[in-house]
């Protein structure tokens, strides 16, 4: 059946072109937002909206190589969802597969430039890495003065780390053909002669406590040049082309279980110049703002101790004026206990902060603190609000932090006795060091 409005075919004509106009400026809007560029800002980072390229902002420390805290890093819509993009030599490097040091690193923001040069002690092997805004994402290029090593053909390459937890039940495609992130360790294998693997830290090895002399590494999930990642999600939307060598996909938690997904490109061999380029795009949402976090004792507070709620904002928000102490009543209903003027901090590092002071409320209760249409959790006020709170991180968070406890609790093992042999002397002259995923040596 047709239907015709009651205001006419004229009104409903006017409305059809009102609506396709404002989806065509939204869609113009999208466009002119994906294609603003990144620019190198005063913390010597690429930055737009929504998006943070860190390029060896920070280095890894030279004890444990899989921190996950260094190289090409992704800040994606304020959450860290890609690091470690280097020349490894691994497909997917583990605690003690070795990294490469900094040797030099320049930032220009005139030509918007990032360069750092890498530097293999061990094999004589330097490479240097380019980091420039290219379109709406930006380009990452790896130049050689001299060909990779022999011993090293076929194993340098250039590497980009993706954390499970934002992916796994995700989509890819790789040239069109899609798949789905694990949550769970997923994919294949291969079973390697000790000769063939890349000498790890201080001669250190990750795969010394199976009985085998083999050694395990991880094989691509799906190769091709073009993986997109995460299509369904606007916020975890990355696209990453190969200019050279093809794009291979591999799961890192099959040989270690802080392993991420690691996007991987092989190295040309006997050739200098360029020997590998990506084209990245981490697409953005146009006018994306960062949901302020509030900071609050989660514990509660004493009657008669200050209450200050520290609110973290995105640098593109403005700061409300008022924030709330809400009541929550045995009922369930909550009321408004008080309204206080939310004060500024001022900024640090990449956010503003401000300040909402609620010690007047001294009255014994459960609460929770409102600020725009955010919302903590409930806290008491209360005088023996600190009695038996540390109760837990005596029984529990301290024994398993110390990595040395057998930790048994009703029908849970929290903990198993590892690494019972660390606190042994050492004979004299003797460098002794202990990997966590293998013996001491």
């Amino acid at each position: 059946m047709t239907r015709h409005s009651a205001a006419g075919p004229a009104a409903w004509t006017t409305r059809v072109v009102s609506a396709l106009t404002i989806a065509f400026g939204l869609c113009a809007a999208g466009v002119f937002a994906q294609d603003k560029p990144l620019t190198i800002n005063e913390r010597q980072y690429f930055e737009k909206r929504g998006l943070n390229v860190l390029v060896f902002t920070n280095e890894y420390n030279g004890m444990f190589f899989d921190e996950k805290t260094a190289g090409i890093e992704l800040i994606h819509h304020g959450v860290r969802t890609a690091t470690g993009g280097a020349v490894r030599l691994s497909p997917t490097p583990e605690q003690w597969d070795q990294i490469p040091k900094v040797a030099d690193r320049k930032v220009d923001p005139k030509t918007n430039t990032i360069e750092v040069r890498l530097r293999y002690e061990a094999f004589d092997f330097d490479s240097r890495l380019v980091v420039t805004p290219d379109g709406a994402g930006f380009k990452v290029a790896v130049y050689l003065d001299k060909p990779v090593p022999a011993d090293l053909e076929g194993r340098a390459g250039l590497n980009l780390e993706f954390r499970p937890s934002r992916y796994w039940e995700r989509t890819y495609m790789m040239d069109g053909k899609p798949g789905i992130f694990p949550r769970y360790p997923a994919g294949p294998t291969t079973s390697l002669p000790p000769e063939k693997k890349i000498r790890q830290f201080e001669g250190h090895s990750t795969f010394d406590l199976h009985g085998h002399k083999d050694y395990i590494e991880a094989l691509p999930v799906a190769v091709g040049q073009t993986i997109v990642i995460a299509p369904e999600d606007p916020e975890r939307h990355v696209t990453i082309r190969s200019r050279s060598g093809a794009l291979q996909l591999l799961d890192g938690r099959n040989l270690a279980q802080n392993g991420w997904y690691v996007v991987r490109t092989l190295l040309a061999t006997k050739t200098t110049g360029k020997v590998a380029e990506w084209s990245v795009e981490p697409h953005t949402i146009p006018g994306w703002t960062r949901t302020p976090v509030i900071g609050f004792s989660q514990v509660g507070y004493h009657p008669s101790q200050p209450k200050r709620a520290v609110i973290e904002l995105d640098a593109n928000d403005k700061p409300l004026p008022t924030a709330s102490l809400i009541e929550i009543r045995p009922d369930g209903k909550p009321v408004e206990k008080v309204k206080v003027k939310v004060e500024p901090w001022g900024k640090y590092l990449h956010y503003s902060y401000v300040v909402a002071d609620f010690s007047s409320v001294r009255d014994p209760g459960l609460y929770l603190i409102r600020y725009g249409t955010q919302k903590t959790g409930s806290f008491p006020i209360a005088t023996d609000v600190y009695e038996r709170v540390w109760h837990p991180t005596l029984d529990v968070f301290f024994p398993v932090q110390m990595d040395h406890m057998f930790v048994n609790e009703g029908y849970r093992v929290w903990h198993g006795a590892a690494h019972l042999d660390d606190a042994v002397q050492a004979p004299l002259n003797e460098q002794t060091s202990t990997s966590r995923a293998g013996r001491t040596r």
